[in-house]
């Protein structure tokens, strides 16, 4: 099933997601709420893996608003000392296609929704959040996980763009004419009166 907008309605985390370190349930401190999720790791501890992963959820190919919000106090020297939020992607295999970061926190911090749109490929049929602890000590919570199918991915026309140099090798030497054969491929017919391309070359 789709994941929770919170975690109101439970007593304890799901025994059947995967925890490493020390997970709770927050009874005492949600977002518009009571309940999160609490990761919490000791300075003594810190190599020590601390995250969780939830249950899987159903998804298709398309476009996804993703959503989570967090809270911090964590020791942060910089922003690679910190919690973030995944969603993983797979397909019906059970490969990993896809890790979209949907929050990353550091430091101290109130609580803040982020919403992400992910764009996820036709052959997506499930994914689940992970949330995890990077390098820190100190308190993450997490929140209002959420994610809901908006549209398919639109269509671009174009689908890829060969250019062929004139000379050999591209080797132009000075006084050539530089010139290059372009091949256009698109996904559908290509209407237009003035089939142009511009090109810029840095």
């Amino acid at each position: 099933s789709k994941p929770k907008n919170n975690f109101e309605d439970i007593k304890e985390l799901p025994k059947s997601w995967k925890i490493e370190g020390k997970v709770s349930l927050n009874t005492n401190d949600g977002f518009k709420s009571r309940n999160s999720i609490l990761l919490e790791r000791s300075k003594d501890k810190m190599e020590e893996p601390t995250s969780v992963v939830t249950d899987s959820f159903p998804v298709s190919g398309g476009m996804w608003e993703v959503k989570a919000a967090t809270k911090c106090d964590l020791f942060s020297p910089d922003s690679s000392y910190n919690g973030v939020v995944y969603l993983d992607v797979f397909d019906a295999s059970g490969k990993q296609m896809d890790k979209f970061e949907i929050s990353l926190a550091y430091e101290k911090t109130s609580w803040k929704e982020i919403s992400k749109t992910c764009k996820l490929e036709k052959n997506a049929n499930f994914a689940r959040f992970r949330i995890v602890m990077n390098k820190t000590y100190g308190f993450f919570s997490v929140d209002n996980l959420s994610a809901k199918y908006l549209s398919p991915v639109p269509e671009n026309l174009f689908s890829k763009i060969k250019l062929a140099p004139k000379a050999y090798g591209a080797l132009f030497y000075p006084g050539d004419k530089i010139a290059f054969d372009a091949t256009v491929e698109t996904n559908g017919e290509w209407v237009s009166d003035k089939k142009e391309i511009s090109i810029i070359v840095k």
